[in-house]
Protein backbone atom coordinates (compact mmCIF):
# COMPACT_ATOMS: atom_id res chain seq x y z
CA UNK A 1 0.00 0.00 0.00
CA UNK A 2 1.41 3.39 -0.98
CA UNK A 3 1.85 6.04 1.66
CA UNK A 4 -0.75 8.82 1.69
CA UNK A 5 0.47 12.12 0.29
CA UNK A 6 0.03 15.15 2.54
CA UNK A 7 0.13 18.77 1.49
CA UNK A 8 1.62 20.53 4.52
CA UNK A 9 0.79 24.19 5.13
CA UNK A 10 3.11 26.54 3.26
CA UNK A 11 1.62 29.85 4.34
CA UNK A 12 0.71 29.40 8.02
CA UNK A 13 2.40 32.23 9.88
CA UNK A 14 2.33 34.37 6.74
CA UNK A 15 -1.27 34.59 5.52
CA UNK A 16 -2.92 33.30 8.69
CA UNK A 17 -1.86 32.32 12.25
CA UNK A 18 0.44 29.32 12.60
CA UNK A 19 -0.64 28.43 16.13
CA UNK A 20 -3.69 26.14 16.28
CA UNK A 21 -5.47 27.96 19.11
CA UNK A 22 -4.71 31.39 17.70
CA UNK A 23 -6.01 30.38 14.27
CA UNK A 24 -9.11 28.75 15.73
CA UNK A 25 -9.97 31.80 17.82
CA UNK A 26 -9.18 34.25 15.00
CA UNK A 27 -11.46 32.51 12.49
CA UNK A 28 -14.14 31.86 15.08
CA UNK A 29 -14.31 35.54 16.04
CA UNK A 30 -14.76 36.53 12.41
CA UNK A 31 -17.43 33.94 11.71
CA UNK A 32 -19.40 34.59 14.90
CA UNK A 33 -19.47 38.30 14.11
CA UNK A 34 -21.34 37.66 10.86
CA UNK A 35 -23.69 34.80 11.72
CA UNK A 36 -27.17 35.92 10.54
CA UNK A 37 -29.75 36.70 13.25
CA UNK A 38 -31.77 33.66 12.19
CA UNK A 39 -28.68 31.47 12.70
CA UNK A 40 -29.72 29.58 9.56
CA UNK A 41 -27.42 29.08 6.59
CA UNK A 42 -28.17 29.17 2.88
CA UNK A 43 -28.00 26.08 0.69
CA UNK A 44 -25.90 27.34 -2.22
CA UNK A 45 -24.19 25.75 -5.17
CA UNK A 46 -21.28 28.16 -5.24
CA UNK A 47 -19.56 31.08 -3.58
CA UNK A 48 -16.55 33.30 -4.12
CA UNK A 49 -14.13 34.55 -1.47
CA UNK A 50 -10.76 36.34 -1.39
CA UNK A 51 -7.46 34.66 -0.56
CA UNK A 52 -5.19 37.38 0.82
CA UNK A 53 -3.75 37.46 4.31
CA UNK A 54 -6.48 37.25 6.92
CA UNK A 55 -5.72 40.73 8.29
CA UNK A 56 -6.60 42.10 4.85
CA UNK A 57 -9.41 39.91 3.53
CA UNK A 58 -10.39 37.49 6.28
CA UNK A 59 -13.48 39.41 7.31
CA UNK A 60 -14.63 39.68 3.70
CA UNK A 61 -14.42 35.90 3.35
CA UNK A 62 -16.04 35.32 6.75
CA UNK A 63 -19.07 37.43 5.86
CA UNK A 64 -19.97 34.96 3.11
CA UNK A 65 -18.83 31.75 4.79
CA UNK A 66 -20.98 32.62 7.83
CA UNK A 67 -24.05 32.64 5.57
CA UNK A 68 -23.41 29.57 3.44
CA UNK A 69 -24.03 25.95 4.38
CA UNK A 70 -20.81 23.97 4.06
CA UNK A 71 -21.57 20.42 2.87
CA UNK A 72 -19.22 17.48 3.31
CA UNK A 73 -17.83 17.88 -0.22
CA UNK A 74 -16.31 21.16 -1.40
CA UNK A 75 -14.56 21.89 -4.69
CA UNK A 76 -12.08 24.77 -4.42
CA UNK A 77 -11.24 26.52 -7.69
CA UNK A 78 -8.43 29.04 -7.51
CA UNK A 79 -6.16 31.03 -9.72
CA UNK A 80 -2.69 29.83 -10.63
CA UNK A 81 -0.06 32.16 -9.19
CA UNK A 82 2.60 29.63 -10.24
CA UNK A 83 3.59 28.27 -13.65
CA UNK A 84 3.94 24.65 -12.62
CA UNK A 85 1.31 22.13 -13.67
CA UNK A 86 -1.32 22.02 -16.44
CA UNK A 87 -3.71 24.96 -16.93
CA UNK A 88 -6.52 23.04 -15.18
CA UNK A 89 -4.72 21.13 -12.45
CA UNK A 90 -6.52 18.77 -10.05
CA UNK A 91 -4.49 18.40 -6.87
CA UNK A 92 -3.23 14.88 -6.16
CA UNK A 93 -2.73 15.27 -2.41
CA UNK A 94 -4.62 12.74 -0.30
CA UNK A 95 -4.74 15.15 2.64
CA UNK A 96 -4.32 18.86 3.23
CA UNK A 97 -2.90 19.75 6.62
CA UNK A 98 -3.52 23.08 8.36
CA UNK A 99 -2.85 24.07 11.98
CA UNK A 100 -6.46 22.94 12.64
CA UNK A 101 -5.85 19.40 11.41
CA UNK A 102 -6.14 17.28 8.27
CA UNK A 103 -8.64 17.68 5.43
CA UNK A 104 -9.05 14.61 3.20
CA UNK A 105 -9.26 14.81 -0.57
CA UNK A 106 -12.60 14.02 -2.20
CA UNK A 107 -10.98 11.34 -4.32
CA UNK A 108 -14.19 10.30 -6.06
CA UNK A 109 -14.86 13.86 -7.22
CA UNK A 110 -11.26 14.35 -8.33
CA UNK A 111 -11.37 11.08 -10.26
CA UNK A 112 -14.62 11.90 -12.02
CA UNK A 113 -13.42 15.37 -12.99
CA UNK A 114 -10.21 13.95 -14.40
CA UNK A 115 -12.12 11.31 -16.36
CA UNK A 116 -14.50 13.84 -17.90
CA UNK A 117 -11.86 16.52 -18.59
CA UNK A 118 -10.55 19.02 -19.50
CA UNK A 119 -8.93 19.24 -16.03
CA UNK A 120 -6.03 16.85 -15.38
CA UNK A 121 -4.46 15.32 -12.26
CA UNK A 122 -1.34 17.18 -11.18
CA UNK A 123 1.51 16.94 -8.69
CA UNK A 124 3.07 20.40 -9.02
CA UNK A 125 0.59 23.30 -9.09
CA UNK A 126 -0.15 23.38 -5.35
CA UNK A 127 3.35 23.12 -3.91
CA UNK A 128 3.94 26.87 -3.61
CA UNK A 129 0.36 28.13 -4.11
CA UNK A 130 -1.57 29.93 -1.36
CA UNK A 131 -4.97 30.53 -2.97
CA UNK A 132 -6.45 27.17 -2.04
CA UNK A 133 -4.72 26.74 1.29
CA UNK A 134 -6.08 29.92 2.89
CA UNK A 135 -9.68 28.81 2.31
CA UNK A 136 -9.30 25.59 4.29
CA UNK A 137 -9.44 26.89 7.91
CA UNK A 138 -12.85 28.47 7.26
CA UNK A 139 -14.18 25.17 5.91
CA UNK A 140 -12.71 23.22 8.82
CA UNK A 141 -14.31 25.53 11.37
CA UNK A 142 -17.72 25.19 9.75
CA UNK A 143 -17.68 21.46 8.94
CA UNK A 144 -15.09 19.22 10.57
CA UNK A 145 -16.05 16.39 8.19
CA UNK A 146 -15.34 18.36 5.03
CA UNK A 147 -13.50 16.80 2.07
CA UNK A 148 -11.99 18.91 -0.69
CA UNK A 149 -11.13 18.68 -4.35
CA UNK A 150 -8.73 21.51 -5.17
CA UNK A 151 -8.29 22.66 -8.76
CA UNK A 152 -5.91 25.36 -10.01
CA UNK A 153 -7.40 27.32 -12.91
CA UNK A 154 -5.24 29.37 -15.28
CA UNK A 155 -6.53 32.41 -17.20
CA UNK A 156 -8.09 30.36 -20.00
CA UNK A 157 -10.33 31.09 -22.97
CA UNK A 158 -14.10 31.24 -22.55
CA UNK A 159 -14.78 28.02 -24.44
CA UNK A 160 -12.51 25.96 -22.19
CA UNK A 161 -13.91 27.56 -19.04
CA UNK A 162 -17.46 26.77 -20.12
CA UNK A 163 -16.48 23.18 -20.91
CA UNK A 164 -14.87 22.87 -17.48
CA UNK A 165 -17.93 24.41 -15.84
CA UNK A 166 -20.15 21.85 -17.53
CA UNK A 167 -17.87 19.07 -16.27
CA UNK A 168 -18.17 20.46 -12.76
CA UNK A 169 -21.95 20.54 -13.09
CA UNK A 170 -22.01 16.92 -14.25
CA UNK A 171 -20.03 15.86 -11.18
CA UNK A 172 -21.85 18.11 -8.71
CA UNK A 173 -25.28 17.16 -9.98
CA UNK A 174 -24.82 13.72 -8.40
CA UNK A 175 -24.12 14.96 -4.87
CA UNK A 176 -24.41 17.81 -2.39
CA UNK A 177 -21.36 19.89 -3.25
CA UNK A 178 -20.30 23.52 -2.83
CA UNK A 179 -17.98 25.10 -5.41
CA UNK A 180 -15.77 27.80 -3.91
CA UNK A 181 -14.00 30.22 -6.25
CA UNK A 182 -10.96 31.73 -4.53
CA UNK A 183 -10.18 35.13 -6.04
CA UNK A 184 -9.08 38.64 -5.24
CA UNK A 185 -10.31 41.56 -7.30
CA UNK A 186 -8.22 44.30 -8.97
CA UNK A 187 -4.63 44.74 -7.75
CA UNK A 188 -2.46 47.77 -6.96
CA UNK A 189 -4.45 50.73 -8.20
CA UNK A 190 -5.85 53.61 -6.16
CA UNK A 191 -8.94 52.95 -4.07
CA UNK A 192 -11.04 54.99 -6.50
CA UNK A 193 -9.78 53.16 -9.59
CA UNK A 194 -9.98 49.77 -7.90
CA UNK A 195 -13.59 50.35 -6.90
CA UNK A 196 -14.46 51.37 -10.46
CA UNK A 197 -12.76 48.34 -12.02
CA UNK A 198 -14.11 45.93 -9.43
CA UNK A 199 -17.63 47.21 -10.02
CA UNK A 200 -17.32 46.48 -13.75
CA UNK A 201 -16.47 42.86 -12.99
CA UNK A 202 -19.02 42.49 -10.19
CA UNK A 203 -21.79 43.83 -12.42
CA UNK A 204 -21.19 40.99 -14.90
CA UNK A 205 -21.10 38.51 -12.05
CA UNK A 206 -24.41 39.74 -10.63
CA UNK A 207 -25.85 39.44 -14.14
CA UNK A 208 -24.82 35.75 -14.15
CA UNK A 209 -22.69 36.39 -17.24
CA UNK A 210 -19.44 34.40 -16.95
CA UNK A 211 -18.45 35.05 -20.56
CA UNK A 212 -19.11 38.75 -20.02
CA UNK A 213 -16.96 38.65 -16.89
CA UNK A 214 -14.00 37.37 -18.89
CA UNK A 215 -14.68 39.93 -21.62
CA UNK A 216 -14.67 42.93 -19.27
CA UNK A 217 -11.69 41.65 -17.29
CA UNK A 218 -9.66 41.33 -20.49
CA UNK A 219 -10.92 44.52 -22.14
CA UNK A 220 -10.39 46.71 -19.08
CA UNK A 221 -7.16 45.04 -17.91
CA UNK A 222 -8.76 44.21 -14.56
CA UNK A 223 -6.22 42.24 -12.55
CA UNK A 224 -8.81 39.97 -10.92
CA UNK A 225 -6.55 36.99 -10.40
CA UNK A 226 -9.29 34.39 -10.08
CA UNK A 227 -11.56 35.61 -12.86
CA UNK A 228 -11.28 32.31 -14.72
CA UNK A 229 -11.96 30.27 -11.58
CA UNK A 230 -14.98 32.47 -10.87
CA UNK A 231 -16.27 32.14 -14.43
CA UNK A 232 -15.95 28.34 -14.27
CA UNK A 233 -17.81 28.27 -10.96
CA UNK A 234 -20.56 30.44 -12.47
CA UNK A 235 -20.87 28.22 -15.55
CA UNK A 236 -21.27 25.18 -13.31
CA UNK A 237 -23.85 26.81 -11.07
CA UNK A 238 -25.88 28.11 -14.00
CA UNK A 239 -25.90 24.61 -15.52
CA UNK A 240 -27.17 23.34 -12.15
CA UNK A 241 -30.10 25.76 -12.26
CA UNK A 242 -28.87 28.70 -10.20
CA UNK A 243 -30.42 32.05 -11.05
CA UNK A 244 -29.11 34.46 -8.41
CA UNK A 245 -25.65 35.75 -7.50
CA UNK A 246 -25.43 37.98 -4.43
CA UNK A 247 -22.39 40.11 -3.56
CA UNK A 248 -22.19 40.04 0.23
CA UNK A 249 -19.15 42.28 0.72
CA UNK A 250 -16.80 44.44 -1.33
CA UNK A 251 -13.80 46.16 0.22
CA UNK A 252 -10.06 46.66 -0.25
CA UNK A 253 -6.75 46.43 1.57
CA UNK A 254 -6.42 50.16 2.23
CA UNK A 255 -7.76 50.32 5.78
CA UNK A 256 -5.51 47.45 6.91
CA UNK A 257 -2.36 48.63 5.13
CA UNK A 258 -2.83 52.40 5.37
CA UNK A 259 -1.97 52.68 1.67
CA UNK A 260 -4.91 53.93 -0.38
CA UNK A 261 -2.96 54.49 -3.61
CA UNK A 262 -2.06 50.82 -4.17
CA UNK A 263 -4.91 48.71 -2.86
CA UNK A 264 -6.13 45.22 -3.64
CA UNK A 265 -9.87 44.78 -4.01
CA UNK A 266 -11.74 41.97 -2.28
CA UNK A 267 -15.28 40.70 -2.74
CA UNK A 268 -17.28 37.74 -1.52
CA UNK A 269 -20.72 36.37 -2.20
CA UNK A 270 -22.77 33.34 -3.14
CA UNK A 271 -24.76 31.90 -6.02
CA UNK A 272 -27.89 29.78 -5.76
Amino acid sequence: MSQASVRNPRFAGLFYPEDERELHDFVERMLVAYVPPSKTTLACRGCFVPHAGYIYSGECAAKTFALVEIPDDVIILHTKHVREGPPLAISHYDYWRTPLGMVPRAADIAGELAQIGPAKPDTLAEDEEHAGEVVLPFLQMLNNSVRVCVVAVAHLDKTTLKQFGQSLAEVCGKRDTLIVASTDMNHYASRKDTERLDDIALERMEALDPDGLMDVVNANHISMCGAAATAAMMHACIALGCDELVVVDHCDSGDASGDYERVVGYASGYIR
